[in-house]
């Protein structure tokens, strides 16, 4: 008995016995990646070596230089490292929080404070030993609510509360050796392909350093990030403090009558933290009579439209009169807009704009002068003068919000004691357990889904083909300049994918199974699987989330 797979790396048909097992495929086929092959995208979905085939399918495989891969390797080497903890230390408990440039950071429960080099050492040698021993990890699926049970047993009190409160009938584990541990999704089929990586101490945890994406040989150079790290670990200690850590916790407060506390309470108190953090923003800039420039800056989707008016409205209770200006009015004319490596036009780059007539403007502005200012007209593809003019008065300030705010060459001829810098980012904290972290790329690709959808008329497979050059333009543009920020400002809230979900899950259904963009849809549906949504009615009207699903009092 035999079925035919159809390969779309190379676009060719083969024919092979039914339970030939995707390790199999690949060793029969006359072409090889660029690196060793993790696993591939059958019909859409990620799966490992010992995948079989028994119908027709197509299939896509990738090394670790694809999104999948990299998220595989990583998610296996998150695996491999609390199964050495669990083997070195009975009963310590790792709580992974976050990415840090690509690269998972933790705790330990036995080393609060700061995790000896000794302790670094051992673990960084154990995981290395179960690399040798080329262990299987073993996939298994059972009833959702037996995973509960088993966890619940285990003491993963975490993992048994997702699976108690997603609604999913049947989950997936997987076991290598004695350990057995729960992820979103598949890992590589065997330690052994686990060949590179590193462990360090890091502040009070340590951080799991993989390979780079583009050259897997060697490891990524992790940036010192002093003011992100302490704006994550704040929100998550007060997350810590609050009990809602995870997302089962979060699920359980969402439908149930006797939770300890209401769905309507956690949204207020979220909104309230980023209130207050704005107005303590506020005050900061208030009380300096020098700064007349505020700049706004973010990856896409952090929420700097709202910010900006929120902030403005802070700054206007201090009797400072902010005006906003949009930087899109300042692009050069389309036929002189950098190109990228597709010969596209690149609308990402900081050299799209006019930084010449910017800065020039800018100055004159703060000199008292009135400009003639620009609108972009974008259906043409130039800047045109319209007769808008502006002049500042002593009590007005600048509110510029765009993606290059950081970037010195921006106002390159504004003095830095006449500017202040923000930095805005979705830094998710909450996360599904303690070793499946959700991803800021993630957050903020949902709210962009939603966005485009509702008011820029693209449909969710138009957002996803875009997002890799948009996840390349912030590698760039933006990211090397946030430790320059004066302040940071986390716009990512507790309860915000689940107020999402009922938005976006139509949207990404539509993208079709045969388009290239459909596993990622997939993916994140799965990630949504974990939600139980929250209704429209219970977001108020001035929050940033409005921004992405609508209905905000702000006009954006």
């Amino acid at each position: 008995m035999k079925t035919k797979i159809f390969c779309t790396n190379n676009r060719q048909y083969y024919t092979v016995e039914k339970g030939t097992t995707l390790r199999e495929l690949y060793a029969q086929m006359a072409w090889n990646l660029d690196y060793p092959m993790l696993g591939a995208k059958v019909n859409a979905r990620t799966v490992n070596h010992d995948y079989e085939f028994y119908e027709p399918k197509d299939v896509s495989f990738f090394d670790i230089t694809s999104e999948s891969g990299f998220r595989m390797y990583s998610r296996s080497l998150h695996f491999l490292l609390c199964a050495a903890v669990h083997d070195l230390f009975h009963g310590c408990r790792v709580s992974f929080e976050f990415s840090r440039s690509h690269c998972g950071f933790a705790r330990l429960s036995d080393y609060p404070e700061s995790i000896p080099e000794e302790a670094i050492d051992r673990i960084k040698g154990r995981m290395t030993e179960l690399v040798r021993m080329d262990l299987p990890f073993t996939r298994y699926e059972i009833h959702a609510t037996d995973l509960a049970r088993m966890m619940r047993e285990r003491g993963s009190i975490d993992k048994a509360e997702l699976y108690e409160t997603s609604g999913m009938l049947y989950e997936t584990y997987y076991e290598m050796d004695d350990y057995i541990d729960s992820y979103c999704a598949s890992l590589v089929s065997s330690t052994g392909m686990l060949s590179l990586f590193d462990v360090k101490a890091h502040e009070d945890g340590l951080l799991l350093v993989l390979p780079q994406r583009t050259k897997p040989a060697e490891l990524i150079s992790v940036r010192k990030q002093p003011k992100m790290m302490a704006e994550l670990k704040s929100r998550i200690d007060f997350l810590n403090r609050l009990g809602i850590r995870n997302v089962g916790t979060l699920n359980y407060i969402t439908t149930s009558q006797r939770a300890a506390v209401e769905v309507g309470t956690v949204i207020r108190v979220t909104e309230a933290i980023l209130e207050n953090r704005i107005a303590e923003i506020a005050n900061r800039i208030a009380s300096d009579p020098a700064i007349r420039v505020v700049l706004i800056a973010g990856p896409s989707s952090s929420g700097k439209t709202s910010t900006s008016k929120r902030l403005s409205i802070q700054l206007a209770a201090h009797l400072r009169r902010p005006i906003a200006i949009s930087l899109d009015n300042w692009f050069v004319n389309r036929e002189d807009t950098p190109l990228d490596e597709k010969g596209e036009y690149d609308y990402e780059s900081l050299y799209a704009l006019d930084l010449q007539q910017l800065n020039q403007d800018l100055a004159d502005l703060l000199a008292g002068k009135e400009i003639q200012l620009p609108t972009y007209n974008f259906e043409k593809g130039c800047r045109e003068y319209r007769g808008k003019t502006m002049k500042l008065a002593p009590e007005n300030m600048l509110v510029i919000e765009g993606i290059h705010g950081l970037n010195p060459e921006l106002t390159a001829m504004i003095p830095d004691r006449a500017k202040f810098r923000i930095y805005a980012s979705a830094l998710t904290s909450i996360s599904l357990d303690s070793h499946n972290y959700i991803s800021s790329h993630d957050n903020r690709l949902l709210r962009r889904i939603v966005r485009d959808y509702q008011f820029r008329g693209a449909s969710a497979q138009d957002t996803i083909k875009r997002w890799p050059s948009v996840r390349e333009g912030e590698e760039r543009w933006i990211f090397p300049f946030q430790e320059s920020a004066d302040a940071i400002l986390n716009t990512a809230m507790i309860y915000e994918i689940a107020a999402i979900k009922p938005h976006i899950i139509e949207i990404l259904r539509d993208v079709p199974h045969n388009c290239p963009q459909a596993d990622e849809a997939q993916r994140l549906l799965h990630l949504l699987d974990y939600f139980r949504p929250i209704k429209d009615d219970e977001i108020p009207h001035q929050s940033l989330l409005r921004e992405f699903i609508g209905g905000s009092v702000f006009e954006l």
